[in-house]
């Protein structure tokens, strides 16, 4: 991405702060972590659902009184 472009997108995300408060992101940044928040929630839930499917037969096998 060249300079001026650079400059040309601070100066619109400074003039969108000021209108508004709030910073305005991209539509590609929006995407990028909402794949990454998906990808995290994935990856922590299918750890609770491999836990809780094994969690009978681990407590039975091990002799765990419930």
């Amino acid at each position: 991405m060249g300079s001026a472009r650079r400059v040309q997108i601070g100066r619109a995300l400074r003039r969108d702060t000021a209108m508004s408060g709030i910073p305005q992101v991209a539509p590609a940044a929006r995407r990028a972590a909402l794949g990454l928040i998906a990808a995290a929630q994935i990856g922590a839930m299918s750890t609770w659902f491999s836990a809780a499917a094994v969690a009978t037969s681990l407590a039975r096998d091990w002799q765990c009184p419930r």
